[in-house]
Parts: structure tokens; sequence; C-alpha cells
């Protein structure tokens, strides 16, 4: 795990979340997340993102 933040229940309506990613060394890494609250857990789709060094 690279951070977690709260995030206030607003179900059904649409809910978004972010966090800064720091210090990834360079080149190619593949970042994903799981959102929980009381109701479960949702898995986000995974990007790849590239660090240029």
């Amino acid at each position: 795990m690279i951070g977690s933040a709260e995030l206030v229940d607003r179900t059904p309506a649409e809910q978004v979340a972010s966090i800064d990613v720091t210090g990834l060394a360079p080149g190619w890494h593949e970042l994903g997340c799981a959102l929980t609250n009381q109701h479960g857990t949702t898995d986000c789709k995974a990007i790849k993102v590239r660090v240029k060094g």
C-alpha cells in the first residue's frame, strides 16, 4: 500500500478519491487501488505509468 484516505459515504451517488504518488523508481509501474467502506470493497482498474529517470 502506498497510501490511504478517508472517503465520506455518499452511496448511491458517485464518489471520487485521489492520492499523490511520490518516490517511485524510474521505469514502468502498474498501479491499482481498492476502495473500501461499510458496504464492501471495490477494486479499480489498474493503470500503467512510466517514471522517467
